[in-house]
């Protein structure tokens, strides 16, 4: 199993898959980051939630946190982890679409 961000079909453009960690690593690395910095959303993706448009820069924001926190512990791969996803939640931000929800699990 993994955690991933489930991107839906956008405009015209495919729904797509943008992974974050397999559900291993997600519990050994991301898990503890989050109950350290009290990121619940971070820790509600180990099971799987959607997130709706009126939440993604609280989920944005929990994955800035963990980011610069891996960078700050020298796991800069998880770093870059988490801003792929920061990047591809922004863009999502940026659209038209009024009930635009994602699913991350």
């Amino acid at each position: 199993m993994s955690v991933a961000l489930l991107v839906p079909e956008l405009e015209g453009s495919p729904e797509r898959i943008v992974p974050i960690a397999t559900d291993e690593l997600y519990s050994r690395e991301w898990m503890p980051v989050a109950d350290r910095l009290g990121l619940t959303w971070l820790k509600r993706f180990h099971l799987g939630v959607s997130v709706g448009r009126a939440d993604l820069d609280e989920a944005i924001g929990e994955f800035l946190s963990a980011g610069r926190t891996f960078a700050a512990d020298g796991k800069h791969h998880l770093g870059e982890r988490a801003s792929v996803v920061v990047e591809t939640l922004r863009d999502l931000a940026r659209t038209d679409t009024p009930n635009l929800s994602v699913f991350i699990g």
